[in-house]
């Protein structure tokens, strides 16, 4: 489901391609056929942070409203995130946090970070969540739900 809205995210871009005749170009730079951590990096995320065993923090700078989110020139490396502030994107910091509840059981949290770098990028932001927000809150118990039965 989640590769599945994902790619439909990305189907403008990709009939653009086709009749622009760069479909072969574009299917090179598609999706894994996995979702994981080392999935990550060549999709632009960025490791910030980490707390071994306990916390992840990846982040991406990016213009999420566009159909294939492009990303700025230059490569952004975590050290230069959080003062990141070329006007037009969006810098988003997920954290995936596992907590232990006791002796069998943890708790999962998930959190999603957004800070825009200009007024304009605000409004795309804003339409673009509006248009995606849905999506996104059935990504995440689709998402738990498939980490639990990986866990039993």
């Amino acid at each position: 489901m989640i590769r599945l809205l994902i790619r439909a995210r990305g189907l403008p871009q990709r009939v653009a391609d086709d009749v622009r005749g760069r479909g072969a170009e574009a299917k090179e730079a598609s999706w894994p056929a996995t979702f994981r951590v080392r999935d990550l990096a060549p999709l632009g995320w960025i490791k910030l942070g980490e707390r071994p065993g306990t916390e992840l923090v990846f982040g991406i700078v990016s213009k999420p409203w566009q159909p294939v989110t492009s990303r700025p020139g230059g490569p952004v490396a975590a050290e230069q995130f959080g003062g990141f502030d070329e006007p037009g994107f969006a810098k988003i910091a997920e954290s995936t946090r596992v907590d232990p509840y006791g002796d069998r059981f943890s708790i999962v949290t998930v959190e999603s970070r957004v800070a825009l770098t200009d007024e304009d990028c605000r409004r795309r932001f804003r339409r673009y969540w509006l248009m995606m927000s849905p999506f996104m809150k059935l990504m995440r118990p689709t998402i738990m739900r498939a980490l639990e039965r990986q866990l039993r």
